[in-house]
């Protein structure tokens, strides 16, 4: 989780001047543990198409561990990064 706290506070929060929104809920739904991380800051924008110098591999990497503990990619989407009311919610699905 470090990883998507940490760019939810640098790059999610480092503009906001006032009254900063940092949430982090774990719940579980049948044999699923769900972790959602909120921010209240700037949109996500994927970098896909960035054309910059330097490209943020941190995503892929973090959907790379989680590969790893389970020794293979778990059998369903497991990894979202969205947009919503008031900021921005990563959502993670892991099989327990």
């Amino acid at each position: 989780l470090q990883p998507i706290v940490e760019n939810a506070i640098w790059h999610g929060l480092s503009e906001v001047e006032k009254n900063k929104i940092l949430k982090i809920e774990f719940s579980k739904k049948n044999h699923t543990l769900i972790i959602k991380i909120f921010n209240n800051g700037k949109p996500f924008v994927s970098n896909q198409n960035n054309t910059k110098e330097h490209t943020s591999q941190g995503l892929q990497i973090i959907k790379d561990r989680i590969a790893l503990f389970y020794k293979k990619e778990p059998d369903f989407e497991y990894f979202y990064i969205s947009n919503v009311e008031g900021g921005v919610e990563v959502c993670m699905l892991l099989p327990l």
